[in-house]
């Protein structure tokens, strides 16, 4: 468990810093050494008490600072896609799947999101996440 709690960690530092945000690690509490790879880590070693040195760890997160024209862009793209495009949810997934004539397990395949979470989405018991939206929209070309 500890294990995937610290891959889910990393990987949701490396996803903050390649959208742009900085991450600051404090040396004397979050040493290079229990730092991700690409971001001040340099092996997949994990050194003895690896698990309490990362939960100890202080790090400073920042925004990425958005430009008042990227907000406008991207409200712009957002009424677009809203007018053009009902919003992506369980019954439209469904719907587009059968469309392509694609079981659950081939649009899992598809789009690299398990077959089981796909089922909860169409039956309408999990809310799709804005990143499941985009990769489901564009396998299933929603967006054109």
């Amino acid at each position: 468990m500890r294990k995937r709690l610290v891959n889910l960690w990393d990987r949701d530092l490396q996803i903050l810093h390649q959208k742009g945000w900085t991450i600051k690690f404090d040396p004397n509490s979050y040493p290079a050494e229990i730092q991700p790879i690409g971001l001040g880590g340099t092996s997949n070693y994990r050194p003895r008490g690896f698990y309490d040195l990362l939960i100890n760890g202080l790090l400073n997160i920042t925004l990425k600072e958005i430009l008042p024209s990227e907000i406008a862009l991207k409200s712009q793209a957002l009424e677009k896609q809203s007018i053009e495009n009902p919003p992506m949810n369980g019954d439209r997934v469904k719907e587009l799947r059968l469309q392509l004539g694609w079981s659950q397990r081939k649009l899992a395949i598809n789009t690299n999101i398990s077959q089981g979470l796909i089922s909860l989405i169409e039956n309408g018991d999990r809310r799709i996440s804005p990143e499941n939206a985009e990769i489901l929209a564009r396998v299933l070309n929603y967006l054109g």
